[in-house]
């Protein structure tokens, strides 16, 4: 008989996580494995689209979504018609203790979904680069590697809470559009003219309900995807600034240093180029 699958894992940070070992899988032809083990997996999509279940239940996760793979639960990968395997993830394997509660708040607050698309993926992807960098140096049970699972999980937990709140239609409706054109040179008024909207009307709502304007907005959409790039590619800064929509490479450079305080040559610097896997 097949399990439920829960919605969340509500964790107390203080007692329940033991990291164990982490990684990047790089494949240009992958099904994951059928297994069922006494751990449990979290993956982070970075390119691509992983297929797998989780006993019953199938999932279809892209870039920027994370998915948590619980143990002693049947989970394998899947082939379709939409992907080809091509999928590079972050992967982290760790063990919880009996202080967690599958779908139900517990004292501690710290929700992990089983599923779910990150909001702020610059700001996770760069503690699990810190993750799998400190991994490589210092022994699997050092303090250090288990301190940074806790932050990632606290900022994955974060995120989830932020995907609660209600947002306007027409909101949801301007942010999905500018995650499907972010690579193009895109402004408030391209995005109200392709939607039929008012523009001012969408840069009030925008304001009201994300607490920052549209253009605001897709910069920072931007400059997460130029972070990916900076880190997980050699391409080049003029190359970059192109395939993120900047005709000119260097106001793109301005702004990458206005947001990040540093200059996209000192940040990818800063975070090396890590494949544990490649299939």
């Amino acid at each position: 008989m097949n399990k439920t699958v829960p919605e969340f894992i509500s964790i107390d940070l203080k007692k329940s996580l033991k990291y164990l070992l982490c990684g990047q899988l790089n494949a240009s032809d992958f099904v994951h494995m059928k297994r069922n083990i006494d751990m449990y997996v979290l993956i982070i999509v970075k390119r691509g689209i992983l297929n797998i279940t989780i006993e019953d239940r199938q999932f279809k996760v892209g870039q920027n979504e994370m998915i948590l793979l619980p143990a002693f639960m049947w989970h394998q990968g899947y082939r379709d018609a939409d992907t080809g395997g091509k999928v590079v993830y972050f992967w982290v394997h760790f063990f919880l203790n009996n202080d967690f509660l599958y779908d139900k708040p517990c004292g501690s607050d710290t929700r992990l979904n089983i599923f779910m698309k990150l909001t702020n993926a610059a700001r996770a992807n760069i503690l699990c680069t810190q993750l799998m960098d400190v991994s490589r140096t210092t022994p699997v049970d050092n303090a250090y590697c288990s301190f940074l699972l806790d932050a990632l999980v606290c900022e994955l937990s974060f995120q989830a809470k932020n995907t609660l709140v209600s947002v306007n239609k027409t909101v949801n409706n301007a942010a999905d559009w500018i995650r499907l054109h972010i690579t193009e040179p895109i402004s408030l008024d391209d995005t109200a003219d392709a939607l039929g909207y008012n523009k001012r009307y969408l840069a009030r709502v925008f304001m009201e309900n994300m607490g920052v304007s549209v253009n605001k907005y897709i910069e920072s959409g931007k400059m997460e995807l130029a972070k990916n790039i900076l880190v997980y590619s050699d391409e080049s800064i003029h190359s970059i600034a192109a395939a993120i929509g900047y005709e000119d490479a260097g106001y793109f450079m301005r702004v990458f240093k206005k947001n990040e305080n540093m200059t996209c040559r000192e940040y990818r610097s800063a975070y090396s180029k890590i494949n544990m896997n490649k299939i």
